[in-house]
């Protein structure tokens, strides 16, 4: 029958806890063109695949198991550091708020993973960024507008691309030649296929991927006094390809990001982030949010991508706070506290006067993963939430 798919499924193949399933769900999206879905059972431990009609489901089949091995953990012992768990407290709603959004007119899907945002949605997903801008100035930081695009050449100082090229999304323009010009103008609005790369320039640039990467550049060869630390925030669009995984606000192609970042001494970076923490445990507590703040490591998409893991969880360098979504039963990471000690500071040679190198941290929250966390545990209906929430917000 036409448009058929062919199924497969694949054990796990090991023990596979949360944080393995989350990234075996984000870095099977990647794995090949011809899966059009997949779903993880996590009870049984087996992946469910759904491929189009004329792949090679041998071939594939060869090909996941192999993919999934690499995801396999590199110690067996769990080294989730869980530093604060707040999923004792109760969901007002369990109802899926998305569709209600969209109907009500807050949300406006352009394309998938591309939404326009507006109404009470919007005005409360900025009141929070409001909050955070208080608490980043509390921190003595400086506001800093950065563009969103960011240079290949200064992404492979810090390997970006030999870590999580899979988010990469490339920035190109058009070769100046009037009939390559014109060609292109003609094929683009004719009904052919066209083949647009045939007539740009190889990228020299991304979109960004995270707001804080255009701000260790701001600092290269750059000398910092014996005692001098430096807080900078900023808030904007980032831009990840999420690929298959793109799901209502919980993941998105494109989204908005508030960063605090961290430049100076070891005892510095440490001490701000925990500040970072502990501002997200206060308002966790004030509101009531079913939640967990736990160790984490990023998306790698790597040949080592289980000994990149294991070491950046060993070393609880990150922590993700995550929100519960009573609808989807996921643990949505809303905000990402990142130790990243010296590795953008000998990648762009930033040292202290003693030539040392200076040490770097940076907080991240997604703002529109935030609103919507608050909206998935409450519901749409304002007038309803707990009288702290209404007085937050305003409403």
């Amino acid at each position: 029958m036409k448009g058929e798919m062919v199924k497969l499924s694949i054990d796990i193949g090991f023990e596979a806890n949360d944080v393995d399933i989350e990234n075996l769900q984000t870095g099977l999206a990647y794995i090949s063109q011809d899966i059009e879905n997949f779903v993880i059972d996590k009870e049984k431990q087996i992946i469910h695949f759904e491929l189009k009609k004329d792949s090679d489901a041998s071939q594939l089949e060869v090909l996941l198991k192999e993919a999934i091995l690499k995801f396999r953990p590199f110690s067996e012992d769990d080294s989730t550091v869980i530093l604060h768990d707040f999923k004792s407290y109760e969901v007002a709603n369990s109802e899926n708020v998305f569709s209600a959004l969209v109907e009500r007119g807050d949300i406006t899907e352009y394309n998938e993973g591309y939404f326009a945002l507006s109404g009470k949605l919007l005005q409360n997903m900025k009141k929070i960024d409001e909050e955070l801008l208080i608490f980043a100035r509390s921190l003595s930081s400086s506001e800093v507008i950065f563009p969103i695009t960011t240079q290949i050449s200064n992404l492979n100082k810090h390997d970006f691309f030999k870590q999580t090229p899979q988010f990469a999304n490339f920035i190109s323009t058009l070769r100046e030649d009037i009939e390559n010009i014109s060609n292109l103008s003609k094929g683009l609005s004719g009904d052919d296929e066209f083949k647009i790369t045939e007539h740009v320039h190889d990228p020299k640039c991304m979109c960004r991927s995270a707001v804080c990467l255009n701000s260790y550049p701001r600092y290269e060869n750059k000398k910092f006094r014996e005692e001098q630390n430096i807080a900078l925030t900023s808030v904007g669009k980032v831009f990840r390809n999420e690929s298959k995984n793109v799901q209502s606000l919980e993941r998105l192609h494109e989204f908005s990001m508030r960063e605090i970042i961290f430049f100076g001494s070891a005892e510095y970076v440490d001490e701000s982030l925990k500040k970072c923490v502990q501002w997200c445990v206060d308002f966790i507590k004030k509101f009531k949010l079913k939640s967990i703040i736990q160790s984490a490591n990023d998306p790698f998409f790597a040949e080592n991508f289980s000994t990149l893991q294991f070491y950046q969880r060993s070393q609880v360098s990150k922590y993700e706070v995550k929100l519960f979504n009573p609808a989807s039963q996921n643990q949505v990471s809303c905000a990402s506290l990142n130790n990243h000690g010296t590795h953008f500071s000998k990648a762009f040679n930033i040292k202290f006067e003693n030539d040392e190198y200076i040490f770097t941290g940076c907080a991240g929250w997604g703002l529109e993963r935030c609103i919507f966390m608050i909206y998935a545990q409450y519901g749409v209906e304002e007038e309803k939430w707990p009288v702290e929430l209404r007085e937050f917000f305003k409403l």
